[in-house]
């Protein structure tokens, strides 16, 4: 779903809504095959691990009132000082992507492990996802509802069945429009990226059977900001 409004008054949005849900059998996160057993490609069916089903995305530019062409302070020294002065934002809030609960490793005998790490599931006991209520950096999921699968067994854990952070960003721009003459002119920007320097998470440790199962130890980029001046003639 996409709404836009028409320039009113300086201001102009959009809003962007996405609901999916994103299936496979392929057992693919981010490049990294993680297949547990190749003759059972419908042990694999669930959700993809680039899976969101909820996006919203808004978009602003406001121009403020004040200075040349616009309702206040049109003319005069002080709407040149203070006019042309433009904001705008763009807002995402996603929920969490999804993510496997492992084990450390190879219980099946069937794995390659001199071949990069074992791809092989833990057992499920009970869901695992904790309420929302419940969840923290340090305990993001229910360990307990998992255990190391029997020795030559695979793990009847499905493929990315757990939620992990969602995500809120909020990247802002304050912008100057200066008119030198009529043939130069020249913008100031100031941008700022993740403006609130607000922690969105990764996923956490998956797992099973280590200490740090549960665990969520990294977050998206901190803030970086950007000036740029740019003369247009």
């Amino acid at each position: 779903m996409r709404l836009q409004t028409r320039a009113r008054r300086g201001f102009t949005a959009g809003l962007a809504y996405t609901w999916s849900h994103n299936l496979t059998d392929a057992g693919e996160n981010q490049g990294a095959i993680t297949i547990q057993d190749a003759r059972c490609f419908r042990c694999e069916w669930g959700n993809a691990g680039f899976d969101r089903r909820h996006v919203l995305v808004i978009n602003h530019v406001y121009e403020l009132p004040f200075g040349p062409k616009r309702q206040f302070l049109s003319s005069g020294i002080l709407g040149r000082v203070v006019g042309g002065w433009n904001i705008s934002g763009v807002w995402s809030m996603m929920t969490g992507t999804y993510f496997t609960p492992r084990i450390a490793t190879s219980v099946s005998n069937a794995q390659d492990t001199n071949n990069g790490s074992p791809a092989e599931r833990a057992d499920r006991l009970r869901d695992g996802n904790l309420p929302a209520s419940q969840r923290t950096i340090d305990h993001w999921f229910d360990t307990a509802a998992f255990a190391p699968a029997a020795q030559f067994h695979f793990g009847n854990a499905g493929n990315f069945i757990l939620e992990g952070p969602g995500y809120f960003n909020l990247d802002a721009g304050i912008h100057r429009n200066f008119d030198i003459t009529d043939r130069w002119k020249a913008v100031l920007r100031w941008e700022m990226f993740n403006a609130f320097n607000h922690a969105s998470f990764n996923n956490p440790n998956s797992t099973i059977g280590t200490a740090n199962a549960g665990l969520i130890s990294g977050t998206f980029p901190a803030r970086s900001q950007q000036v740029a001046l740019k003369i247009i003639f």
